[in-house]
């Protein structure tokens, strides 16, 4: 994605933070210093949510330089691995504690399982949780008064940081 003046929606100002012994990168989704300054302040961490065929996407985005706290897309159990698939719902809770937002990426064919209980997570903690695609298989979550449908990760980005 490119702004009008045809520069990447990333400046390309990475800072490094740690946080519990996790490296994370965040980056500036900036369209001005106001934006730049309130993403210094914040430094976003974005825990993702989605059907595990859009791992691709966000390792995409997380390799843009968006500090993202989602290890499930790293590491997706067997399917009736019971253990593993235990241990991976604890570590998203864990995950979306530690978040300042949750993104979603769906389509609108997307029968979301998993997904749904990773928002509601989220909605309880007091997080955002940012719609990227078209998707209405989520009841009445839509209006959640945290919860937002948008076009792009820059949107979701950049709402959060402006709001």
């Amino acid at each position: 994605m490119t702004s009008s003046d045809n520069k990447p929606w990333y400046k390309g100002y990475v800072s490094v933070i740690n946080s519990d012994s996790k490296m994370l990168r965040s980056i500036t989704v900036l369209k001005n210093e106001k934006t730049l300054n309130k993403f210094m302040e914040k430094k976003p961490i974005i825990y993702v949510a989605s059907h595990i065929r859009f791992i691709d996407f966000w390792k995409k985005l997380r390799d843009s330089g968006v500090a993202i706290s989602s290890t499930w897309i790293d590491r997706v159990p067997a399917r009736g691995d019971k253990e593993a698939i235990s241990r991976l719902w604890l570590n998203c809770f864990e995950e979306i504690r530690q978040s300042d937002m949750i993104m979603v990426k769906a389509e609108k064919e997307d029968r979301l399982k998993g997904v749904l209980a990773e928002v509601g997570a989220a909605l309880v903690l007091g997080k955002p949780v940012y719609l990227v695609g078209e998707n209405n298989n989520m009841g009445d979550i839509y209006h959640h008064p945290l919860f937002y449908k948008v076009s792009s990760p820059e949107e979701a980005i950049t709402h959060f940081i402006e709001k």
